[in-house]
């Protein structure tokens, strides 16, 4: 891997191999899923809501929550725990 990768690149790349090696893509969702969890933890309440409001997530909560929740309700989520 060519050194000017950024470090997310990189533990990408650890998480597609750790799912190569073992031939089975759900390790690489497992640990994908592990390093958000732990990117949470640490994040400042201003962070988590900068992060919930941002067109990404916005993006990925319109494909994927199949109407179960908006943003808005994470938003909300995230100043109700937080507090």
């Amino acid at each position: 891997m060519p050194a000017n990768d950024s470090v997310i690149d990189k533990l990408c790349k650890a998480a597609d191999n750790h799912g190569d090696d073992a031939g089975d893509a759900g390790h690489t969702v497992g640990d994908l899923q592990g390093l958000l969890q732990l990117c949470w933890r640490l994040m400042t309440p201003a962070q988590k809501e900068a992060f919930v409001a941002s067109p990404e997530v916005e993006d990925v909560v319109d494909l994927g929550a199949r109407g179960e929740y908006s943003v808005e309700d994470l938003l909300a989520e995230v100043e109700k725990v937080d507090r």
